[in-house]
């Protein structure tokens, strides 16, 4: 039996956290019956471990390419931005926000930086546009950022255009459809 510090151990363990982040499946996959087949027969040294093992792992990993991604972003020269202020089904109140920009080589990207709970009383112009702020900071976009779009509230309009001062700022457009047919 491997030790989950052997070299080899560690190469399957984080290809189990790339199944569970990458292809969104739960943490819990790793104790469903074919899953511990598959990886039984596959890696029959490897020590199957339940699914308390991997938050660590999946932490370590999101720490390692968001310190990545900074360093990316730092040779991105402008960003456009997209952002949502959008409630669960549990009343949650989260902001999305998603990079674009074109790298070096001419390619266009993108890249989810945050899906973040917001306070429940705290969806004013300026909560918004203070918690933008603090999240452009940490991605290293403060003053990078040209465009913005946006849902079409009026307290996401006035944080990104009148305290943002973004130069750009439209509101989605498929937003605005979506509501016209509902």
């Amino acid at each position: 039996m491997l030790s989950l510090t052997d070299q080899h151990a560690r190469k399957i363990t984080r290809l189990n956290v790339n199944l569970i982040v990458k292809d969104l499946h739960p943490v819990h996959i790793v104790d469903g019956a074919a899953f511990v087949e598959l990886t039984s027969d596959a890696y029959p040294d490897y020590p199957l471990v339940s699914n308390h093992y991997y938050p660590n792992r999946i932490n370590d990993s999101y720490a390692i390419e968001s310190t990545e991604l900074i360093e990316f972003l730092q040779g991105i020269d402008s960003v456009a931005v997209t952002t949502d202020l959008w409630m669960s089904m549990a009343h949650h109140t989260y902001l999305g926000i998603t990079t674009h920009f074109i790298t070096q080589d001419g390619i266009l990207q993108m890249r989810l930086l945050d899906c973040i709970e917001m306070s429940a009383d705290q969806h004013t112009a300026d909560d918004i546009a203070e918690l933008l702020t603090e999240r452009f900071a940490y991605w290293g976009i403060n003053g990078n950022v040209f465009a913005a779009i946006s849902d079409n509230g009026q307290n996401m309009v006035k944080a990104l255009r009148d305290i943002m001062h973004i130069p750009v700022v439209f509101g989605c457009f498929a937003l605005a459809i979506n509501l016209a047919v509902e």
